[in-house]
C-alpha cells in the first residue's frame, strides 16, 4: 500500500481509473495504464473472481471492499473495462450467489 508490497488492488484500481481519465486532459505514460491494467487481469483467479486483499485502508466507503467476493469482482472488472482493457480476455465469474 502506497508503494510497499503487498499491492491492494481495490487502491490499485482506483488509481488506474483516475490516471486513464487523466490521460484525457493531460499526458500520461500509456505503458502506465497498460501494466496496471495488465498486474489487475492476471490477478484473477480462474473461477472468474479477484481474491480480498489481505491489507485494508478502514474507512467507511472501502470497508464494504474487504471480504465480498461479489462486490471485489464488479469494481475490479469494471475498472478495467472503463478504462479500455484490451488484453487477455477475462473469465466470467463462474456463479454469482449471494454467499460469494
Amino acid at each position: 500500500m502506497f508503494g510497499n508490497a503487498p499491492a491492494n488492488k481495490i487502491l490499485t484500481a482506483y488509481g488506474l481509473m483516475e490516471f486513464y481519465d487523466m490521460s484525457k486532459v493531460h499526458d500520461v505514460d500509456p505503458k502506465l495504464i497498460s501494466r496496471t491494467q495488465q498486474w489487475l487481469a492476471i490477478q484473477q483467479l480462474e473461477d472468474g473472481s479477484w481474491k480480498p486483499d489481505t491489507q485494508f485502508i478502514n474507512e467507511g466507503a472501502t470497508n464494504r471492499y474487504n471480504s465480498d467476493m461479489l462486490r471485489i469482482t464488479a469494481y475490479l472488472a469494471w475498472a478495467l473495462k472503463d478504462t479500455g482493457y484490451q488484453g487477455q480476455r477475462l473469465r466470467r465469474r463462474s456463479s454469482l450467489s449471494k454467499n460469494t
